[in-house]
């Protein structure tokens, strides 16, 4: 598989991330309500990132929530491209939700075999919010913690990456133009 493909896919997901919360952060809105006092002195929840903070995925997300369900209903025919050895892929990952408690990370996940609803692969991101894990480890996980596919063919054509799709639905144009370009990534299938 080629780590430095999907290393290089997440940093780029991180900045069209960036640009979308800059983009929205800086659109006028109607002025938060003052809080009440009793509030004042109480902390942020612990498990809560910090404003500042890059949240990648946001599963409430409408358009991620559609890319969730048209990921479980492409799964078997990725799996089944994934496991077929005269496609030639150049890369081929699942990204997987990996919940510590009501700490979540999605993560992809490389060099992956499964039997049955059960997979089992190697970690390729680094987690943010769920302590424990690291790029590289193996990581057994269900059918139902998968979130996204995505392979790159022998043309490096970019297919599945449906989080990806939903993000960019968002991003800015430039931003998609980009990653349209650089991998050849569709997202009307």
């Amino acid at each position: 598989m080629n780590r430095i493909r999907i290393v290089f896919l997440t940093s780029l997901l991180a900045l069209i991330s960036t640009a979308v919360m800059a983009q929205a952060a800086s659109a006028p809105s109607a002025p938060a309500p003052a809080a009440p006092a009793s509030s004042a002195s109480a902390a942020a929840p612990a498990d809560k990132p910090p404003a500042d903070e890059v949240v990648e995925i946001n599963p409430k997300d409408p358009l991620m929530k559609a890319a969730f369900k048209k990921t479980q209903a492409t799964l078997d025919t990725f799996l089944k491209t994934a496991s077929d050895k005269s496609q030639k892929l150049a890369t081929a990952a699942l990204r997987v939700k990996v919940k510590q408690g009501r700490k979540v990370d999605y993560l992809w996940v490389t060099e992956f075999s499964h039997k049955g609803k059960r997979f089992k692969g190697s970690i390729n991101d680094a987690p943010r919010h769920v302590t424990g894990i690291e790029a590289g480890q193996d990581w057994v996980f269900t059918r139902a913690d998968i979130v996204d596919w995505m392979y790159i063919d022998a043309s490096n054509v970019m297919h599945g990456n449906h989080t990806t799709c939903a993000l960019l639905a968002k991003a800015p144009p430039a931003d998609t133009v980009q990653m349209k370009k650089e991998y050849g990534l569709d997202c009307s299938k």
